[in-house]
């Protein structure tokens, strides 16, 4: 008789699976998606496209399209100077909910930008007055923030010792009817839950709604370095939601 030898079959992760972060991110909670912005343009794009169904598609200013990759497709850079763009915030008002939120977005950081003070704001949606949360880099070296200012209250949450530059993933969620905004950072909530939020009020206003910038002009609090798949929901997303975000992504 001669012998045969059985191979055990090896399973992987299920990140690996995950070949087309699109179709994850789309089926997460179809239900509440106001838009998505992988920012996966080719190189002299001129817009940038939301696939949530919306048609919001944003308008680019010095942004260098395709410079990296992003879960095997094309990823932007922003400069750290004039870098912005700019969102559709007539028509994307409509199903947006300042109140009852979710906002991720990947990133990359340039070398040296976590020490040099300057501040670099990944994302910021706000009204004209001050209604307003975003995701950013603040001055204080090493940290990365998650603010929320809504009815003259500001709540922030931090992550202090943060050094990295490879793509890290970051998510707020903000959910007035149970008074919490928390934070993410890479799908494992950051720091405390945040309550005795304030009321959020207003109509969303363009020079305060962008990707890469404070302001929709650029040259403000300019982002230094790449940015993909900035989505948002008009609900709050379960952690768990938030951390198969992180892991069904291959970086």
């Amino acid at each position: 008789m001669i012998a045969t030898r059985r191979t055990q079959r090896r399973v992987l992760p299920h990140r690996l699976f995950i070949t087309d972060y699109r179709n994850f991110i789309l089926g997460l909670q179809p239900g509440n998606m106001v838009a998505c912005w992988p920012m996966w343009e080719n190189s002299g794009a001129t817009t940038v496209e939301d696939i949530g169904g919306g048609g919001y598609d944003g308008t680019p200013a010095n942004v260098t399209f395709d410079v990296t990759k992003f879960n095997g497709r094309p990823a932007p850079s922003f400069n750290g100077t004039n870098s912005v763009i700019a969102l559709p915030v007539a028509g994307l008002d409509t199903p947006f909910n300042g109140a009852q939120l979710t906002l991720l977005i990947w990133f990359k950081v340039a070398a040296g930008i976590w020490t040099d003070a300057s501040l670099d704001f990944a994302v910021e949606f706000g009204t004209a007055a001050s209604d307003r949360f975003s995701l950013n880099i603040p001055a204080a070296a090493n940290t990365f923030e998650w603010r929320y200012q809504a009815g003259g209250v500001t709540e922030i949450v931090t992550r202090s010792g943060e050094s990295s530059t490879d793509w890290n993933m970051a998510a707020i969620t903000v959910d007035k009817a149970n008074d919490t905004m928390r934070g993410y950072w890479n799908g494992v909530q950051e720091g405390i839950t945040k309550t005795g939020l304030g009321v959020w009020a207003g109509a969303l206003d363009n020079l305060w709604t962008a990707i890469g910038d404070l302001r929709n002009t650029g040259a403000v609090a300019p982002w230094n370095g790449n940015l993909a798949y900035c989505t948002v929901w008009n609900a709050p997303l379960s952690a768990q939601k938030i951390l198969q975000a992180y892991t069904s992504a291959v970086v």
